[in-house]
């Protein structure tokens, strides 16, 4: 675990130490014995989204959105969950007719 030496603040620096783990109650575990992950948790446009954190913290951009982070290039944080925007294509890979091709859609 991670701790930082600001509290409170987004991004900076801290100090890694060992957490003890504790045994999971067995009201959480299935009758196999494995222990159950949390789901992950996709938001929607216009949604907090995060980066750089534990899984059973992120809030991941659903499908054709991507997380626009408020502060970009640090590590971990979040952000809003934006339509990608499509860059137009350079001439070179407009076919003759002059209109464009594009890729199909993968779903």
């Amino acid at each position: 675990v991670c701790h930082m030496d600001h509290p409170g603040f987004f991004g900076g620096s801290g100090t890694c130490v060992r957490q003890a783990l504790e045994p999971m109650p067995d009201a959480d575990k299935p009758s196999n014995g494995t222990e159950v992950r949390p789901p992950l948790v996709f938001v929607g446009e216009g949604e907090t989204c995060t980066s750089g954190v534990g899984p059973q913290h992120a809030r991941l951009c659903a499908e054709g959105l991507v997380c626009h982070m408020d502060h970009p290039g640090f590590f971990g944080g979040s952000g809003t969950c934006v339509r990608q925007a499509l860059e137009p294509m350079p001439d070179a890979d407009k076919p003759s007719n002059g209109t464009e091709v594009r890729p199909p859609l993968v779903f």
